[in-house]
């Protein structure tokens, strides 16, 4: 029973990170159900509701790997310094291990790490000895631990290690590690070794998730009490008229705030709020559907995906291009716009001025 319900838990899990439910409403001709899991400039790695797989793909379209069995374990899923190469890890089945996929169809894993703890969620990583990992207890405390390249280490404890929220801003330069629970939040940035932490701790306010943008210059806590922070130490509230805000997409000039709920009949619905450095509302957009949401490096732009077509919109909320046929959509750390069409194809393009 537990396996049947990792595949809805695998697009939440996708939701939150901007990409588009297969419940969701599709045009004419194009299959649902196709999302960017994690992307770069070099590939990309979609979650297929369809074949129930995961799809490694590289820049010039050719399918480097797939993985059935990370999708039915439920498995959490980053790329290393580049996409497609990625580590699959927390699945039901993985008991404490981490593996990584890279090498062409058919033989494309290898043992990535292991603990001796049951949960293993690689929350970041360029190789094994550079990774962010949270382990502990199916329940209870854990830890997170910071590996680097010179052998050393920084552990950090935690309330529950599963619900441990590591993000990185998109140049991969500087991340803030959300404690979970009543933990607090901490800055690190990179050298050449790998992360090192910043000095100082934020409260989290049992924030469940994050978004960072330009090297820690804006951040944003979602959870019961959203904030707003600049310049790594500066809070603002974040006010707008949702009554819930579980979600957010960020760049370095701006930002937007997510609700999702379903009504009576079970459908689902997307409030969308775009919010200025000032903390306050200044756009809102709302949709009787499941929304990707994802953001611009610059925070000028962010891309909206619903009804298979995504919507190119400036930082006031007005559209400026659409493309049809879209299934799942996001941007590179360079701005580079990329777009997910049927047949599984991905495309890399740049954005109009």
């Amino acid at each position: 029973m537990i396996r049947k319900t990792w595949p809805a838990v695998i697009m939440a899990c996708v939701l939150a990170a901007g990409a588009c439910s297969a419940a969701a409403p599709t045009a004419p001709g194009v299959r649902p159900g196709v999302a960017l899991a994690a992307l770069s400039t070099d590939g990309a790695v979609l979650l297929d509701m369809e074949s129930e797989s995961f799809l490694g793909i590289a820049r010039n379209g050719g399918r480097v790997w797939h993985d059935r069995t990370a999708f039915q374990q439920g498995s959490h899923v980053i790329c290393l310094t580049r996409c497609p190469e990625a580590v699959f890890s927390g699945g039901e089945a993985l008991d404490g291990r981490a593996i990584a996929s890279w090498s062409p169809i058919p033989s494309g894993q290898a043992a990535f790490m292991n603990s001796r703890h049951p949960v293993l969620k690689v929350l970041s990583a360029r190789s094994a000895s550079d990774a962010v990992i949270a382990e502990g207890p199916v329940s209870g405390k854990g830890r997170v631990r910071v590996l680097r390249t010179d052998g050393s280490s920084h552990d950090f404890d935690v309330g529950d290690a599963a619900s441990a929220v590591w993000g990185e801003d998109p140049g991969r330069a500087t991340a803030l590690l959300v404690m979970g629970g009543d933990g607090d939040a901490l800055w690190f940035a990179r050298d050449r070794h790998g992360w090192r932490p910043l000095p100082g701790r934020l409260p989290a306010n049992q924030a469940w998730g994050a978004c960072t943008a330009s090297r820690g210059e804006l951040a944003v806590l979602v959870g019961p009490e959203p904030v707003l922070i600049l310049e790594r130490t500066r809070r603002l509230p974040i006010r707008t008229d949702l009554e819930f805000v579980g979600e957010c997409a960020a760049g370095r000039s701006g930002l937007v705030v997510l609700g999702r709920w379903k009504d009576t009949q079970g459908r689902p619905h997307t409030a969308v709020r775009g919010v200025d450095r000032a903390g306050v509302q200044t756009w809102a957009r709302d949709f009787a559907t499941e929304v990707q949401v994802r953001a611009a490096p610059s925070g000028e732009r962010f891309i909206l995906v619903h009804g298979g077509r995504a919507e190119l919109v400036d930082n006031s909320g007005r559209t400026t291009a659409t493309y049809e046929g879209a299934m799942s959509a996001g941007f590179t750390a360079t701005g580079e716009l990329v777009l997910v069409r049927d047949g599984h194809q991905v495309e890399w393009l740049t954005p109009p001025p």
